[in-house]
């Protein structure tokens, strides 16, 4: 999986791409929480991203 995301974000244009992506979900999943309504994420939140558990898992 890392290694795709890497691939993904080989090519610049794919780096805004992602960054808009991870905060929209982010702040999808924070919801009604003082947190979702980001406007920013700290570059370590990328390492976290292993973390997360979708509904269908």
């Amino acid at each position: 999986m890392c290694l795709a995301i890497l691939a993904i974000l080989a090519h610049e244009n794919n780096v805004s791409k992602a960054s808009r992506g991870v905060l929209k979900d982010g702040n999808r999943m924070n919801v009604g929480t003082n947190r979702g309504d980001a406007h920013a994420f700290k570059l370590d939140t990328l390492l976290k991203l292993v973390d997360v558990k979708g509904a269908m898992e």
